[in-house]
């Protein structure tokens, strides 16, 4: 409520693409991804759940649901 009506606008041009109807079209590719992720962990046999799942999971598939372009992902 703070942030004023720029941060509103810009909030509601994002919201749209993060509805549960609009996200259900990603959802067999954010499995995918997360499976891939828990595999290659689990072969590795030991791994931090905070740094090696709960942060690279969200890293790898947040820039996709925003539509950020794959080769700028470093500056988001």
């Amino acid at each position: 409520m703070t942030d004023g009506p720029l941060h509103d606008t810009l909030r509601r041009i994002e919201f749209g693409s993060l509805t549960p109807k609009a996200l259900s079209s990603m959802r067999e590719s954010v499995q995918q991804t997360a499976d891939s992720l828990v595999q290659a962990l689990v072969i590795r046999g030991t791994f931090d759940g905070v740094v090696d799942l709960a942060r690279s999971l969200p890293v790898t598939v947040v820039p996709a649901l925003l539509g950020w372009p794959d080769h700028d992902e470093e500056q988001l």
